[in-house]
């Protein structure tokens, strides 16, 4: 008996690290890491900030719980059950409509985030970079799912690590970007930073959704679920507070900044800054990959096209070359608001979900 309960706290173990890596990996994307996400969210609003994290913090807690809950007590056999179980049958083909245009415009995001890195590092142009970034994306997409998930591997503990240690490396050390001019800052894209906290975190919900839901089955007990979500939410709490921290003191200096983490890696030195531009950069290509990747084999599986999912992603890949022209922090700060506020039904729908799958279990 003794043994058989070892067994089941040793599966629950497991299956939370997988649970909360996978929470994590849905999350931190290269807006996350690149800094522009936390400027335009966090340190707009100056000293609130703190406040801000902690409330998206709970919320990133509260709501990996919910979905893997939720996740274990439907287990789906695909993300489309699992949005028909939330949200009904018509509401779950809309929604799942709204996640296709999400991730196209994820996409958008990270070719043009492609461009201001090289801009930003090289001084290129950044129709450059964004055609590279294109270009590597549609390559990855052709070698298939073995291939995006080969490159989420090797890419989200890389991310991390360089975050955390730029991150506590600036704090460390006397930054130039001290010395620079005030600048007046432009503006804030929400009008609150508790609006900010709660749709920083409804978009981002919308990223992980569909990942989580698809890993229903193979969580072992809800006690797993329970403690996946709440790791899962406290690594990203911990994660988006130091990126944060590392930006707040340098506020004004990063007003206009495209990619603020990497500015300041740049004032530790070369190293620093290679090293975290390779990072945010392969960020961007993976998080792009799987987007592509995704929209392409949805259109693959219509049948109007006669393409293979990673002919039809690199179809797409060369069409959202467009819209990343606009610019990265322009995107940024347009794209995810706007789908933050439709990610707000989403959380309202998870949560009535949750009330009614637990009274009837």
């Amino acid at each position: 008996m003794q043994t058989t309960s070892r067994a089941a706290l040793r599966a629950d173990a497991l299956a939370t690290v997988k649970l909360a890596a996978t929470y994590i990996g849905s999350v931190v994307g290269a807006g996350f890491a690149s800094g522009q996400e936390g400027l335009q969210f966090f340190v707009s609003f100056g000293q609130q900030w703190r406040a801000a994290i902690a409330i998206s913090g709970l919320l990133f807690i509260g709501y990996g719980v919910t979905i893997m809950g939720l996740a274990y007590r439907v287990a789906p056999s695909h993300t489309g059950e699992f949005l028909e179980h939330v949200f009904g049958r018509a509401g779950g083909r809309a929604f799942d409509i709204i996640l296709m245009t999400f991730s196209l415009s994820s996409l958008c995001v990270m070719l043009a985030g492609g461009g201001a890195l090289f801009q930003q590092q090289l001084g290129v142009r950044p129709g450059i970079g964004v055609f590279i970034t294109a270009a590597i994306t549609g390559l990855t997409v052709l070698a298939g799912a073995e291939g995006v998930a080969r490159a989420n591997v090797v890419m989200v503990p890389w991310m991390i690590i360089s975050a955390v240690i730029v991150g506590v490396r600036s704090r460390l050390s006397i930054h130039p970007a001290a010395g620079l001019p005030v600048l007046a800052w432009g503006g804030n894209v929400l009008p609150t930073w508790q609006v900010a906290a709660v749709v920083y975190v409804s978009y981002n919900i919308l990223l992980g959704i569909g990942v989580l839901a698809s890993m229903g089955r193979s969580i072992p007990s809800p006690r797993a679920a329970i403690w996946g979500g709440s790791l899962g939410g406290l690594c990203l709490t911990i994660l988006a507070a130091i990126i944060t921290a590392t930006m707040a003191p340098y506020r004004d200096a990063l007003n206009g900044v495209e990619v603020p983490m990497l500015y300041i890696a740049q004032g530790l030195g070369s190293s620093f800054a290679i090293g975290y531009a390779l990072a945010i950069w392969f960020a961007m290509i993976t998080t792009a990959t799987a987007c592509a990747f995704t929209l392409g084999k949805r259109i693959a599986g219509t049948g109007y096209l006669r393409l293979e999912p990673g002919g039809a992603g690199v179809l797409i890949s060369i069409g959202a070359m467009g819209p990343a022209m606009l610019g990265f922090s322009r995107l940024v700060g347009t794209i995810y608001p706007s789908f933050g506020y439709v990610g707000l039904a989403c959380m309202v729908f998870l949560a009535l979900a949750a009330l009614r799958t637990r009274k009837i279990t």
